[in-house]
């Protein structure tokens, strides 16, 4: 990542352009971005001022900011006044992506105001809030918004804090929300309860096609529950990725996807994806796993930690270990 931008008393020269951008309405200037700024809420008060009358902004980057909940407020006063933006903003980063971290510790306080914005930002089509400290309150805040949004096409709520009880609300929101494509948690504190939640949800959504929720701690309770939704869904909806890596999963986890998918014809000595080695080299379990969903029309990458029983899988529909790109049009 490149290195962040010190601002000064008076803001680095490219901030100051862009702010003179943003207040002079430039049409061809569409996205702020601000990634390592250290913007901080001062640099924000001046970004909400000049955001006032802008009719041309599609996507604000602002991750790596320095920002908190103060800050935050300011941003969404002005974007909920602002009648053009509301329809025509597309794009909200506010995540940690540094090394080190300078990140945006908001926390839940933020987060109430974002869930101000999904309710009134018709728009916005990617939010994204990695790593800013966001907790179980905030989760619900963003939920509860989540349920009544139909705009919103990826939300990611990685490398934050938000355990069962927050990941719950996010899955009652799915039964409702029939336009979020992808959500990702990894990193969370997330267990079997809350995976469950999200399962029940995931039955019911016919509209999510991405869903990660790699290192948290479902195990084997929350890989059963999501693969008994798994089946529903690859029948009736557009799930095409699903990241379950760093979840303590043994083979018994991964038989209950086996089991669900039930293979119409074994796998005929096919490599896995990663790194070419075969899978006679894997558990029977995970080679079950593995051959059942080469018949559902999904593409597996299989993944091992230190011994055959530390199942990490991922199922997507790309060659790749990332799920699909998105941003602002």
């Amino acid at each position: 990542p490149r290195p962040p931008k010190v601002m000064g008393a008076n803001g680095s020269k490219q901030f100051k352009d862009s702010v003179r951008a943003l207040r002079a309405d430039d049409p061809s200037f569409r996205v702020l971005d601000c990634d390592g700024e250290r913007v901080g809420d001062r640099g924000m008060r001046r970004i909400a001022e000049a955001l006032r009358r802008n009719r041309h902004l599609r996507g604000l980057k602002l991750g790596d900011c320095r920002i908190t909940d103060v800050g935050l407020a300011r941003l969404t006063r002005v974007l909920c006044t602002n009648q053009v933006l509301l329809s025509h903003l597309r794009t909200l980063d506010l995540s940690t992506s540094s090394s080190p971290p300078i990140g945006n510790a908001f926390g839940d306080e933020g987060a109430m105001h974002l869930s101000e914005l999904l309710d009134n930002l018709h728009s916005l089509r990617y939010l994204r809030v990695a790593d800013c400290g966001i907790g179980d309150e905030g989760a619900v805040f963003i939920a509860h918004a989540l349920s009544k949004n139909a705009a919103l096409k990826t939300l990611d709520l990685g490398h934050n804090s938000i355990s069962d009880i927050g990941a719950e609300q996010l899955g009652r929101a799915l039964h409702t929300n029939q336009t979020l494509e992808g959500l990702y948690l990894w990193h969370n504190r997330v267990f079997h309860s809350g995976a469950e939640a999200l399962a029940l949800g995931l039955a019911c959504n016919k509209s999510l096609k991405s869903l990660g929720l790699g290192c948290n701690n479902i195990g084997d309770e929350g890989v059963k529950a999501l693969s008994l939704a798994l089946l529903t869904v690859i029948r009736d909806s557009q799930l095409v990725w699903l990241a379950l890596g760093g979840n303590h999963i043994t083979d018994k986890g991964a038989e209950h996807i086996a089991a669900l998918l039930k293979p119409q014809k074994p796998l005929q000595n096919r490599p896995l994806l990663q790194e070419g080695v075969a899978k006679e080299d894997y558990s029977s379990s995970t080679s079950r796993l593995y051959n059942a969903i080469q018949t559902t029309g999904l593409r597996p990458l299989l993944e091992l930690g230190v011994t055959p029983s530390q199942v990490s899988l991922t199922i997507q529909d790309t060659d790749g270990a990332e799920p699909p790109a998105d941003g602002a049009e």
